[in-house]
């Protein structure tokens, strides 16, 4: 009968191997590495916004001319009837008495947006400056 050596038995391993430690540091100090330097490239992308009373900012007109748009497309401005084709004349007097005058365009809910693109091509011809649209309850 052969004999066995003792070469071939299993020993405990005492050591602690070095590779997966230096794996796990160079891991580590990429993440770090990667956390400092992310706001430092981004810092540089800095974006003001105006103040909302700069300098910037549009002067109110002096008087203001309510212009109302009914539901059947009738026009009527400061409570006043106007015929739609006597609008832009209304307009270019109204502005040559109180220059600076803006319009308050306001209009029914239900009303056709193209009655007011038509509109607002109007008071742009009659030489309005400042205007604001808002809508009716009624």
């Amino acid at each position: 009968m052969q004999r066995r050596s003792n070469l071939r038995q299993l020993r405990l391993i005492t050591e602690i191997s070095m590779t997966p430690l230096v794996n796990l540091l160079l891991v580590l100090l990429l993440l770090l590495l990667f956390l400092l330097a992310g706001p430092l490239v981004q810092g540089g992308r800095t974006t003001s916004l105006p103040d909302a009373g700069g300098r910037n900012a549009e002067a109110p007109p002096e008087a203001v001319a309510k212009l109302a748009v009914g539901k059947d497309q009738s026009l009527s401005l400061d409570g006043r009837p106007v015929a739609p084709a006597d609008l832009k004349g209304t307009l270019n007097q109204v502005l040559k008495d109180r220059p600076g005058t803006g319009v308050l365009v306001q209009v029914h809910r239900e009303l056709p947006s193209q009655v007011l693109v038509d509109l607002m091509d109007t008071l742009r011809q009659a030489g309005v400056q400042k205007t604001a649209v808002t809508t009716l309850e009624k």
